[in-house]
């Protein structure tokens, strides 16, 4: 049968056109389907990110990918998928962070995350512990990416972490710089201020550390604290601006009231609160305790007080020293009952006493009441009165009730306690009408103010006789000496106060003539000699008669010594200005060369200037050690555990350099002194600078210095040589000195 090859190219030709419509009308469905599932495949393996175009049976994959890892799983899983012949890998890598940080910031209902994240799985897990550690709030996503992020599990503990510390603030913000955590802001409540001060105290993520930490506590208003007593009970309520003024009131409570009370804090820590509050707290607490009950309550700068007092005498007082204790700035309002005397028993009236007499005596540590009292409501007042004018002090109450106390009795008690308590010992005796009053004290100015103080007191309900035996106080044992080269004048040594300080150093620039060049090396250890200061500025006129040298005050001697200008007369003249200078248990010489000009002559071309003057040697074996020591303090560390008298290691070296020089002094006598800063009570201080002074003598004992040569004192706080206003200057005043005689 011959083949007719038009008939076959008719049938071909149909079937040809079916297929290529088929292939056209399917292609875009097996596009998408290839698209769906390569797109299933890499969401499934976390690789959301990356997006899937289809062309035929070939693959293009775009998107930007965290690491190189993530670039190869993406080919891998969409090659995987049935169907697909090619893959064009197409992504690319998010840009790396050198540093890399992360921050959310919260404004009220509004939580603001920025700064960097590694992927878009990550930024939802963030976005979505913002939402659950912060519920209700509006969650801004100001993200970016970035590669660079630090181990991603510590990481991502340290965001979530921070969101939670944000959840507690009002306003702030949490930081994550690497795994470094900084929180700071406003707290919502004191309850969420204690919750986050202990959540990053204790509760840091492993790997994650603490890099700043500045959460604040809420700001109240009004503010308000208050105390309430009831029987042997104090309750503290209210809002107190940190946990150490809070430990402070508690602790003052305690002391205040002298029943050992149970005190029942439940005051909160809150911002806002007024300049002075710890003061003002600290004051109405004390006149809280005087009276039998009562409360006050601080209303920002508004001050309340009420109660009941003993007696009305105890109520007056207690309203005139709290109006005067309050700090500047507070007002004050008080409702201060008082307790109606007692009817007098059915009882035989007391004896009639005449003449009629009381006393007081004042002692170190206890104080003696005896003689009579008209009733015993007024025994008790009296007895109330003392341990207040004289508070630490044993009140020995020796008293007895008779009639026939003159009028205004009490008021000549309150003149005797007055001036006693300013003199801290003595002797108030009440006769009748007339007071004679017997103290000793070695502050003359004291001695002068207190008799009209007394007088004053008493308004006139008795005559008073007050006599105050002036004791010479001992005078300084300080080296301080004045040098002048022609052209510098150098102060140095221990001067009485920093006001002597200040003169002497206005007097140095006023007579070296404003052109000489003054070097302050003066140090200020107090004492209250009014003759000393005249001494230094005897031998600093001394001195400023001469061209140059030395004015040197050892203790009560003066010594003036140098060179001056040929002057007839000028010796004689230099030592009777010295003797009308010297206060009256100081005395002073001079040595003085006078050296005559030479005639002019020419000067050589190339001449050249004198040498300077020599300076001449004053100083005593006994100069010579002490300033030895003081080197040896200067250069060198003596350090003692804190509020203890055990020296630290780092004392060694010093304490055997200084043992050395010891030794090397023979025939002197050596002080080792103690001294302390302010902080703390006078009694504590006094102690722990006698511990540390025995401390230091035991161990230059044990050094090899003679037991004979030593001796060991501790002044306190009585001492300083800064002022106890910031840590430094108290750090300053905590110190060993040693002070030698012959």
């Amino acid at each position: 049968m011959k083949c007719n090859p038009i008939r076959w190219l008719w049938g071909v030709l149909p079937v040809a056109a079916l297929a290529f419509l088929a292939s056209h009308w399917e292609r875009p469905g097996i596009e998408a389907d290839l698209a769906a599932r390569a797109t299933e495949r890499l969401n499934a393996g976390g690789l959301s990110w990356a997006k899937v175009e289809v062309t035929g049976r070939d693959a293009v994959v775009h998107g930007r990918a965290s690491d190189e890892e993530d670039q190869r799983r993406v080919r891998d899983l969409a090659a995987s998928v049935w169907g697909v012949r090619e893959i064009d890998n197409k992504t690319e890598l998010i840009e790396r962070a050198d540093s890399y940080a992360w921050w959310a910031s919260r404004s009220d209902r509004r939580v603001v995350l920025r700064g960097l994240v590694p992927n878009d799985e990550t930024r939802r897990s963030v976005v979505g512990a913002a939402r659950t550690q912060v519920p209700g709030a509006e969650i801004v996503d100001e993200m970016r990416l970035a590669r660079g992020v630090p181990n991603r599990d510590v990481w991502m503990s340290g965001v979530t972490f921070g969101l939670k510390q944000l959840a507690g603030l009002k306003t702030g913000e949490a930081r994550l710089d690497g795994v470094n955590l900084a929180v700071n802001g406003e707290a919502a409540t004191a309850a969420s201020y204690r919750a986050i001060r202990a959540s990053l105290q204790n509760e840091l993520p492993r790997g994650v550390s603490l890099r700043d930490e500045r959460v604040t506590p809420p700001v109240v208003s009004p503010y308000v604290w208050s105390a309430r007593t009831s029987g042997n009970d104090i309750t503290l309520t209210g809002h107190v601006p940190d946990e150490r003024t809070r430990n402070q009131l508690a602790a003052y409570a305690r002391s205040a009231f002298s029943r050992s009370p149970r005190i029942t804090d439940r005051t909160e820590i809150g911002g806002g609160a007024p300049q002075g509050f710890a003061l003002a707290a600290q004051g109405t607490l004390k006149e809280l305790a005087r009276l039998d009950e009562g409360a006050a309550t601080l209303r920002d700068t508004a001050l309340t007080l009420e109660g009941l007092a003993a007696d009305e005498q105890t109520a007056t007082m207690i309203r005139r020293d709290f109006r005067s204790a309050t700090p500047q700035g507070f007002r004050t309002s008080e409702q201060i009952r008082f307790r109606e005397p007692a009817p007098p028993p059915a009882l035989p009236q007391p004896t009639v006493v005449s003449p009629y007499t009381g006393g007081v005596e004042v002692h170190e540590t206890r104080v003696i009441l005896s003689g009579h009292v008209p009733t015993p409501a007024a025994q008790i007042a009296l007895v109330q009165a003392a341990r207040t004018r004289f508070p630490g002090r044993q009140i020995d109450d020796r008293l007895t009730v008779g009639a026939g106390a003159p009028d205004g009795w009490q008021r000549c008690f309150d003149g005797a306690f007055l001036g006693l308590a300013r003199l801290g010992n003595g002797r108030g005796t009440l006769t009748d009408r007339r007071l004679e009053v017997t103290a000793r004290t070695d502050d003359e100015d004291l001695a002068s103010a207190v008799p009209s103080d007394v007088r004053s007191a008493v308004l006139g309900a008795c005559d008073a006789n007050v006599r105050i035996e002036t004791i010479a106080l001992r005078e300084p044992e300080f080296v301080w000496r004045a040098t002048y080269d022609g052209s510098t004048v150098v102060l140095s040594g221990d001067v009485t106060s920093q006001a002597t300080r200040q003169a002497l150093l206005q007097q140095a620039r006023r007579q070296f003539g404003g052109t000489a060049r003054v070097i302050d090396e003066m140090r200020v250890v107090e004492h209250r000699s009014k003759q000393w200061p005249r001494a230094a500025e005897t031998g600093l006129a001394a001195l400023s008669d001469l061209t140059n040298g030395e004015a040197v005050l050892d203790r009560q001697r003066l010594f003036v010594m140098g060179n001056a200008r040929f002057e007839p007369g000028l010796p004689e003249r230099v030592r009777d200005d010295i003797k009308r200078g010297l206060p009256g248990s100081y005395q002073g010489s001079e040595q003085i060369n006078m050296v005559r000009p030479e005639p002019p002559r020419p000067e050589p071309p190339a001449a050249l200037p004198p040498p300077p003057p020599s300076r001449p040697a004053l100083t005593t074996a006994a100069d010579q050690c002490q300033t030895r020591l003081r080197e040896a303090l200067r250069s060198g560390v003596i350090n003692f555990e804190r509020a203890k008298a055990d020296l630290t290691a780092d004392s060694t070296q010093t304490l055997n350099r200084i043992a050395q020089i010891i030794r090397q002094c023979p025939r002197m006598r050596i002080e080792v002194e103690g001294h302390t800063d302010a902080e703390g009570t006078p009694e504590r201080n006094q102690r722990l600078s006698d511990r540390r002074a025995n401390a230091v003598q035991q161990f230059l004992n044990r050094a090899g210095v003679d037991q004979g040569v030593l001796t060991s004192n501790g002044y306190g706080e009585t001492r300083p040589i800064a002022p106890n206003d910031t840590a430094e200057n108290r750090a300053r005043n905590r110190r060993i000195e040693f002070t030698v005689t012959e």
